[in-house]
């Protein structure tokens, strides 16, 4: 088993650092605005204060619901600064599920902007302009958040039919820093610009948001149209002179489809690509379309393990390659471990269920002790720690590469989002006009 011990810092100590390393180099920018660390420093100090006056503490799940603007992420922080835990909601998604969400986390305060009209029993729902924060103080609130403490809860599909609240420390997003910035940011000692393209309910959207914010470059905020708009988004990038960007391989087709790699003044250099399998008939039509001159990196990870665990760099004269691509090895502090049913660990070369261990693990299921003591068991190898059951059958190569080869359940993948069949049979056997459904 590998070092498990804790990062000693948090979420907010890492943006301090940056903040006094460079308070006046751009840390986020949106259509309309942009503002330097310093600046962002100071506003989500208001904001954390401003939701401290609306009676939010420590530990507390605070909601958002927000377009994708430079408030939104000073609504982020502000939640952090507050000693809170960020918790996403989508307005498009089904008010049970949103309802559902509310119960689970216990959110008590939710804050929106014009986007959203949101309704919640028992939540004051706060418009982002009635915190008025410009009234309060610039200075830090102050709040003790400790390594160990709740940075978010982000909802993934669930098999019982109701969404599972994923609950991940502030630890955890620094391990998942660290990790990117070893094997992805080496060479990006200078500050760059990252794209922000996932939706903020997709866990995705953390190690954006994060990857660049930690690490001094400039996050760009990229609108949710954009993405069905490849010459639009070329446009943007090379507008915006955005250097690094993440997506979901189903994302990456529509833009090698749509003309994006064709783009000659495309700036990007780095391009992560998670979410599904990656095969490399893709990897040779991005190439095709004029995306060869950019660096992929295949990253992987469940939401119960803080978004990415592992990494595989595409190598130069790929073209021979079949199947998929590795997932490839594992980032410091985190443990990847074959089992059979028995939990002996399998030998190179023999498939069983990967279990992932170390700092990366989630908490748990939000009000879901029973399905947290399912997927979250104890290390049949190492007394006292534990493993996240991933579902996913995989092995490990020749050359200590990790390789997946499927599900060992009814999990599927659209563009990303994890989906869980038996959701959407709950789903068509609640509606009035269903007698019975099977999916």
């Amino acid at each position: 088993p590998v070092d498990s011990a804790l990062p000693t810092e948090t979420i907010l100590s890492r943006f301090r650092d940056v903040v006094m390393r460079a308070p006046q180099a751009v840390a986020v920018r949106d259509l309309g605005a942009e503002l330097t660390y310093a600046e962002l420093d100071r506003r989500s100090n208001q904001a954390a204060h401003a939701l401290i006056r609306h009676g939010v503490g420590v530990e507390d799940c605070v909601g958002f619901c927000m377009g994708r603007t430079v408030d939104s992420i000073v609504t982020m922080l502000g939640i952090l600064k507050a000693g809170a835990a960020m918790v996403p909601l989508d307005a498009e998604h089904p008010a049970e599920r949103r309802r559902r969400i509310a119960v689970d986390a216990g959110l008590g305060v939710l804050v929106v902007d014009t986007t959203s009209d949101i309704e919640l029993d028992s939540v004051a729902v706060v418009d982002f302009t009635d915190l008025a924060i410009g009234a309060e103080s610039g200075e830090a609130p102050g709040r003790i958040v400790f390594p160990s403490g709740l940075a978010y809860v982000i909802f993934t599909s669930g098999s019982t039919g109701v969404p599972k609240g994923v609950m991940v420390g502030h630890a955890s997003v620094v391990n998942l820093v660290d990790g990117l910035r070893d094997a992805v940011y080496t060479a990006q000692e200078e500050s760059v610009n990252v794209a922000l393209l996932a939706p903020y309910v997709f866990d995705a959207s953390i190690q954006q948001l994060f990857g660049a914010l930690l690490q001094g470059h400039a996050l760009c905020l990229i609108e949710a149209s954009l993405r069905h708009d490849p010459a639009a988004l070329a446009a943007r990038f090379v507008a915006w002179n955005i250097e690094l960007a993440d997506c979901t391989p189903s994302l990456l087709a529509v833009m090698a489809a749509g003309g994006f790699f064709a783009e000659p003044r495309l700036p990007l250099r780095h391009l992560l690509c998670g979410g599904e399998a990656l095969p490399w008939p893709l990897l040779r039509q991005v190439e095709a379309a004029g995306g060869g001159r950019i660096t992929i990196n295949n990253v992987y990870g469940p939401t119960e393990c803080c978004v990415d665990v592992t990494h595989y760099r595409v190598p130069s004269g790929f073209s021979n390659m079949g199947g998929t691509v590795p997932l490839g090895h594992a980032f410091g502090g985190v443990e990847l471990v074959v089992l059979d049913g028995e939990g002996m660990v399998q030998p190179v070369g023999i498939a069983g269920e990967l279990h992932i261990g170390g700092v990366a693990l989630a908490r748990g299921y939000a009000g879901a002790a029973g399905r947290t003591a399912e997927r979250f068991v104890p290390h049949p190898h190492a007394p006292g720690r534990r493993l996240y059951r991933t579902g996913d059958v995989a092995y490990v190569d020749e050359q200590g590469l990790l390789r997946f080869l499927g599900r060992n359940d009814d999990q599927v993948k659209v563009r990303g989002y994890r989906i869980e069949l038996g959701e959407v049979e709950a789903a068509l056997a609640g509606l009035d006009e269903v007698e019975q459904a099977a999916v």
